[in-house]
């Protein structure tokens, strides 16, 4: 079993590790509807489109008509239409020829520096890690530790706080009723179910989110979804499942009746191609019928090291700890391309927008966060245009890394980047350049 250095482990019972994952609703919909005054767009379908008709994000209101990020402008408008639904759009704008990531980047500095101060200031112990913009894990172990020994009787479940039990949802008085009757039967009974010991430190974690949730929405007006497990995985898996807006506590004990509604394309690490194979192999959809099929039978196939992540995931075994981590390795800005650079000077406009884009965020990390990059790559990805293969064999991939980049400036790097394509493609005309990008790696601290 997984074990923490402070003792707790990661596998469910009763001195459980406790995650949680803390995950924007619709947080581009959001950015949009906080401009406006309160009552101007919130609980409305809305939609944020990018210049292209690409819908990058969509409120719930918006979802239950059937609009999703899978389809485009056009058809969401006639979705709308179709429903009698008066659908708001959000134009997401260009920077430097491609959709703006500026306004994002900012919005969730905001949510590190809320979620910084509420650890910094009423918690003990939280470790935060950033999985994405809008998404962060936190370990509240010590401080679910610190709330048990407290044992407060002025404790409210607010109506969207949920435990998924071992045979059914548990809200309200209900959830109330096992936080101040039952849980504390434990201290006179030794005895007490493991799991339901679990359970508590559980609902705990709970408690403690709804305390985050609000806080976040006091400094940001931000709404959250939030998951509550024993580890990253069923964290995870509890955060969608209330949504939006909804705290999901995911004991061990409830698994094998919510892994039959859990498709295994939503479980993490099984998303891509790994899971497809799954899927269309043995023939099955969801988390619980991957769950019945043998380690050996998995082995048979994809070897042992994809054979044991499949199996621990199906069981809801993850033993990925939660790092102290609040910024990325990497800085990267890039552009996909579809046949538009067609000359050298088509070329060095693209190549010197992103040059200027990734000298601007790096002059942002060294005022937010203190650091500088050691280099900057330049990746290109192209095919030959006589080529009959379509498949992503096909294409082929250069890159080149510069040292030194601290005091370079936009047209240097430019021009390096140039130089490092034309190193590996003699004659535009004979290729489809497919993608630029830059990446920034190997940070260290500046004054």
């Amino acid at each position: 079993m997984m074990a923490t250095a402070n003792g707790h482990n990661s596998r469910g019972g009763p001195n459980c590790k406790v995650v949680a994952l803390i995950d924007m609703d619709s947080f581009e919909c959001q950015l949009w509807q906080r401009m406006f005054p309160e009552d101007a767009y919130w609980g409305k379908p809305c939609i944020v489109a990018d210049q292209t008709g690409r819908i990058v994000s969509a409120t719930c209101e918006a979802r239950e008509i059937g609009i999703s990020r899978n389809i485009r402008l056009g058809e969401a408008k006639r979705l709308a239409r179709q429903e009698n639904v008066n659908l708001v759009v959000f134009d997401k704008p260009n920077d430097r020829e491609k959709p703006d990531g500026k306004t994002v980047r900012y919005a969730s500095w905001e949510l590190v520096d809320a979620l910084k101060e509420y650890c910094r200031t009423y918690a003990y112990g939280i470790i935060m890690e950033y999985s994405s913009c809008d998404e962060f894990f936190l370990d509240i172990s010590e401080e679910v530790t610190q709330r048990m020994s407290l044992r407060d009787d002025s404790i409210i479940i607010e109506s969207r706080t949920f435990l998924e039990s071992k045979h059914e949802k548990i809200s309200g008085d209900k959830l109330e009723f096992r936080i101040n009757g039952l849980y504390p039967l434990r201290d006179e009974n030794a005895n007490m179910d493991e799991g339901l010991l679990e359970e508590e430190r559980l609902v705990y974690g709970g408690i403690i989110m709804q305390d985050v949730n609000n806080f976040l929405f006091a400094k940001t007006k931000f709404k959250a979804s939030v998951g509550v497990g024993t580890n990253k995985l069923t964290a995870k898996l509890a955060c969608g499942i209330n949504k939006p807006n909804g705290i999901t506590i995911f004991p061990s004990s409830a698994l094998p009746r919510l892994s039959n509604d859990i498709k295994i394309s939503s479980i993490q690490g099984l998303g891509g191609t790994f899971g497809s194979q799954i899927r269309e192999i043995f023939e099955i959809q969801k988390m619980s019928e991957l769950a019945e099929i043998s380690f050996d039978d998995l082995e048979s196939i994809f070897g042992s090291e994809k054979a044991i992540k499949a199996f621990s995931k199906s069981r809801g075994i993850c033993d990925e700890p939660v790092s102290a981590k609040l910024l990325n390795e990497g800085v990267s800005c890039g552009k996909n391309f579809f046949g538009q650079i067609t000359s050298d000077e088509t070329l060095k406009y693209h190549l010197h927008c992103l040059s200027e884009e990734i000298i601007e965020r790096l002059g942002e990390e060294r005022i937010r966060h203190q650091r500088a990059a050691k280099s900057i790559r330049v990746q290109f990805t192209y095919s030959m245009k006589n080529s009959s293969s379509k498949s992503m064999e096909s294409l082929l991939n250069g890159s080149s890394i510069f040292h030194n980049t601290e005091h370079m400036d936009v047209a240097q790097l430019c021009e390096k980047a140039l130089n490092a394509v034309f190193k590996d493609i003699d004659d535009l005309n004979s290729v489809n350049i497919t993608r630029l990008c830059f990446t920034a790696r190997g940070f260290e601290h500046v004054r």
